[in-house]
C-alpha cells in the first residue's frame, strides 16, 4: 500500500462489507457473506503471506480494492432495493468514494520498488 491513507481505507472498507454481508445473511441469505469471507482469505493469502515483489503487492492491492469498491456500490444497491433510498444515497457516496481510492490505488507509483 501506498499510504496509510490508504490502508485506513482498505479497513474501513473491508469493516463495511463484513457488517453488510452479516446482516444479509441474518436475514437468511448467506451467499454474499461466503462470497466476502473467500474474497477476504484470497485477498490476504495473496497480499500478506504470498513471497512476492513489493511492486506485485502494490499491483494485486488496487485490484482487490477495485473489487472491494465494486462490492459496496453493489451492497449500495442492494440497500436501495429494500426501500431505504436515503440511506442509499448516503452509502452511494461514500461507495463513489471508495471507487475513487481504488482507482487511486492503481496509478503506479514513481518510485521502483525493492
Amino acid at each position: 500500500m501506498k499510504s496509510l491513507t490508504l490502508g485506513f481505507f482498505y479497513v474501513v472498507g473491508i469493516s463495511w462489507a463484513l457488517v453488510e454481508t452479516c446482516i444479509i445473511a441474518a436475514n437468511g441469505n448467506w451467499t454474499p457473506l461466503i462470497i466476502f469471507l473467500v474474497g477476504f482469505t484470497l485477498m490476504f493469502s495473496t497480499l500478506g503471506c504470498a513471497k512476492i515483489s513489493d511492486k506485485s503487492v502494490e499491483r494485486w492491492g488496487g485490484i482487490f480494492a477495485m473489487i472491494l469498491a465494486i462490492g459496496l456500490v453493489f451492497l449500495t444497491f442492494h440497500t436501495a432495493m429494500t426501500g431505504a433510498v436515503g440511506l442509499a444515497v448516503v452509502k452511494g457516496l461514500f461507495a463513489a468514494g471508495f471507487v475513487i481510492t481504488g482507482l487511486i490505488s492503481m496509478i503506479p507509483t514513481s518510485k521502483s520498488a525493492h
